[in-house]
């Protein structure tokens, strides 16, 4: 429910022809926050290029636009099947996802299970107590 007073055009780039430009042969983390156009973007990379990123943070857009959540999902699932293990970070949206791909960065089951559970719990519960009682300092795992 938000008006639009105003719109311009921009030119745009494919996360492969930005690759390409900047000649890289890997991403080592990129974070994707731009505002709602998150899909777009995934669905415009092929999976070749997907898998020469190591660590992804998106801020997804499905606690303003609930209408995405199914392409939410349908994104996450294809991650995974290219390798990535999804964490989402948030409770009832996709407002904070990790994904980091195994492989490539040698990571261990053990280790993907740790990040899934351990730290994003205990971090949670850390933030949750930290607006509760008003700390401002975060405690390290």
């Amino acid at each position: 429910a938000f008006e639009v007073l105003e719109s311009h055009n921009v030119p745009g780039k494919t996360l492969e022809r930005l690759m390409y430009e900047l000649k890289l042969e890997k991403i080592d983390l990129l974070k994707v926050d731009i505002e709602g156009a998150e899909i777009d973007m995934f669905n415009a990379a092929d999976d070749a290029t997907l898998q020469k990123i190591h660590q992804l943070t998106v801020e997804f857009h499905d606690f303003m636009c609930p209408d995405q959540r199914e392409a939410v999902r349908h994104q996450i699932r294809r991650f995974n099947r290219l390798g990535f293990d999804c964490v989402v970070m948030t409770h009832k949206t996709h407002g904070d996802v990790w994904m980091v791909n195994r492989k490539a960065l040698g990571l261990s089951v053990f280790k993907i299970i740790y990040f899934k559970t351990i730290l994003k719990y205990t971090r949670g519960i850390q933030r949750i107590l930290c607006r509760t009682i008003g700390q401002t300092k975060e405690l390290t795992v």
